[in-house]
């Protein structure tokens, strides 16, 4: 299949070598465009930016992706499916009609809890005992779509943000390649009406230190 990633963190990197490596053709990778960091306060691109230069596949960073003109420039790649991955977007109706198969995203959380913004962040904040990563079909409604894949992960006590993003990040590569390998076979399953929590961005008011916990 002609596959089309949108990615913009360090967590799809493992998804972009997996597809990069696979029998389908990656036409092309989405990200966010190149901000001002680092030492010196230098324009540079993100991890995906700078993996897709690498690898020299065709790089897009549209500050607004949902645009005519970006989504007319998303049509002429002629994709069969589109992949989302920690993106940083909200994609609009006409831009998720484009491909042939439609979009699917791998989002770090068992849904329908931690659908949102920050899955991983607010799992290891609220002291859950679990996690996992699902694949799901991609509809206009923030991470509601159907399950196509899911898989739990046993939260460990001493979990990081960093240590259960990298595990999780390979397991949904496998999970996601399998799925496209596959997608004539797969099966919807709508998410469950219960049990819907939102993992808010996290603001930097939540990263102070309270000096009075212990």
């Amino acid at each position: 299949m002609r596959i089309i990633l949108f990615a913009s963190s360090e967590f799809s990197l493992p998804l972009l070598d997996i597809l990069n490596n696979s029998d389908h053709k990656l036409c092309a990778i989405y990200t966010q465009p190149p901000s001002i960091s680092g030492r010196g306060m230098r324009l540079r691109d993100n991890a995906i930016g700078v993996k897709a230069k690498e690898l020299n596949i065709q790089l897009f960073y549209p500050s607004n992706i949902n645009n005519t003109i970006e989504i007319n420039k998303f049509k002429s790649l002629n994709p069969d499916i589109a992949i989302v991955s920690a993106y940083g977007q909200i994609l609009s109706s006409n831009l998720l009609k484009v491909p042939k198969f439609g979009f699917i995203n791998l989002h770090p959380s068992l849904l329908p809890r931690w659908r949102g913004a920050a899955p991983i962040e607010r799992a290891l904040m609220s002291g859950d005992k679990e996690t996992g990563i699902c694949t799901i079909k991609m509809v206009r409604e923030l991470d509601s779509g159907p399950i196509l894949a899911r898989e739990k992960f046993v939260i460990n006590s001493n979990e990081t943000n960093t240590s259960l993003s990298h595990k999780l990040s390979k397991i949904g590569a496998l999970q996601l390649l399998e799925v496209i390998n596959n997608f004539e076979f797969i099966s919807e399953i709508p998410q469950e009406s219960d049990g819907i929590t939102y993992a808010s961005k996290i603001q930097k008011s939540e990263t102070r230190i309270n000096w009075n916990l212990s």
